[in-house]
């Protein structure tokens, strides 16, 4: 799903050997990258109407700087070499075969330099109707990717070589070391998308009683696309998985504290008695960062956002100016100055910069504006004031 806002998965094996990591003797380096949206170039011209008119409806997704920041992200997993990979899903833009196939080609280049690279599908990897090509100004429909066709194309990427594995999804359970595991749910399957389907959730506790009779000591983090705990009070309706009150419970049973997720495309921490969902913001937003995680042998966790390094400035301008347009079409027409919509508009991108970020700020400093006087006398009907009265909450202190 789009976010609407800004301005707010049989090939022959591979050859190469799959790997399980020699335990550290304090724990794993693990490394989180979801929502690229990867655009194969053969798709697209950048001067064509179609893809304008597609920069114009998105959330400000860099999309045909991907190439570059996959690129780059790629050359930093060969050089730094985390323990593990992890790809919550969308990773195609819309669903586009020939984008996947692309994107499986960096996954390779991650996995043949020792490092273990985990995917899920996002709801625009299956099924995707919008599996468009924008070369000139009619956009024309390409291959999309079926559940099963996913699963062909990305079963080097942890499910052919998991411990277990479900059959009515994508979903696996996967061995890095003797004593720690990765959990991966699909929860956007062709029959159930955004909810982890009956038969999943039997698989999923069947494979973790297995595992915990096997070895009492393990532990196991686990991941979805869709997010476990809302992200926002306000934005979680198709955000959070559908089922989320039937896949917690599985979880916290069998004692995992840590999951990441990914499709609200902002960056947030959500906690519920114990449980803690790291909600990873889009790679092909601004600043285009991933996650870098360090999963102790004591099952502590330290997280922290890490920046790719490409495409930043480029990616800012995109996404304010998204923010912008939108902004200025909502004051329009409401009474105010100029001098007011240009403070609110201020007030709204600061906001909203800060929220997909996931940087601290003091609720306080913003609400004593005059302009959020002026977003609750002109504005108060928009779904917009409610975004940022969210943003605004004692919950965000």
């Amino acid at each position: 799903m789009t976010m609407i806002l800004m301005g707010i998965f049989l090939i022959q094996k591979a050859a190469f050997p799959t790997t399980v990591l020699a335990a550290e003797e304090n724990g794993m380096k693990i490394w989180v990258a979801t929502d690229m949206h990867y655009l194969a170039p053969s798709l697209f011209k950048e001067d064509s109407g179609t893809f304008q008119r597609l920069l114009e409806t998105n959330d400000g997704k860099v999309i045909e700087k991907m190439p570059e920041v996959m690129e780059e992200f790629t050359r930093k997993v060969i050089e730094e070499k985390p323990d593990a990979v992890l790809i919550p899903g969308d990773i195609t833009m819309n669903g586009e075969m020939i984008s996947l196939r692309e994107m499986k080609a960096y996954f390779h280049q991650m996995q043949n330099a020792g490092v273990s690279v985990c995917v899920i599908p996002g709801n625009h990897d299956i099924d995707y109707f919008f599996a468009e090509s924008y070369l000139t100004d009619e956009v024309i429909h390409v291959e999309n990717i079926s559940q099963e066709e996913f699963r062909e194309e990305m079963q080097d990427f942890g499910i052919r070589d998991s411990v277990s594995a479900d059959t009515e999804s994508f979903s696996y359970l996967y061995k890095l070391t003797e004593d720690a595991y990765v959990l991966a749910i699909d929860t956007n399957t062709e029959q159930a998308p955004n909810r982890v389907k009956a038969e999943t959730l039997q698989w999923m506790r069947k494979a973790l009683r297995n595992l915990r009779l096997q070895n009492p000591k393990a532990r196991v983090i686990s991941m979805t696309h869709q997010n476990v705990l809302r992200a926002s009070e306000v934005l979680y309706e198709g955000f959070q998985i559908s089922n989320a009150d039937e896949v917690l419970p599985v979880l916290k049973e069998y004692g995992v504290s840590w999951h990441f997720s990914g499709h609200s495309h902002l960056q947030h921490k959500s906690e519920q008695n114990g449980f803690t969902d790291y909600c990873n913001e889009s790679m092909a937003l601004y600043p285009i960062s991933y996650a870098e995680a360090f999963w102790m042998t004591d099952d502590s966790l330290s997280y922290e956002r890490v920046e790719v390094g490409v495409q930043k400035e480029f990616a800012k301008k995109r996404f304010l100016g998204r923010n912008e347009d939108m902004l200025s079409a909502l004051l329009a027409g409401r009474g105010l100055t100029e001098d007011q919509i240009q403070a609110m508009i201020e007030l709204a991108m600061e906001l909203n910069l800060l929220t997909f970020t996931g940087e601290a700020y003091d609720p306080a400093e913003y609400s004593s504006r005059p302009a959020w006087t002026d977003w609750t006398k002109y504005a108060s009907d928009s779904f917009w004031y409610d975004y940022l009265a969210d943003m605004l909450s004692e919950s965000h202190k």
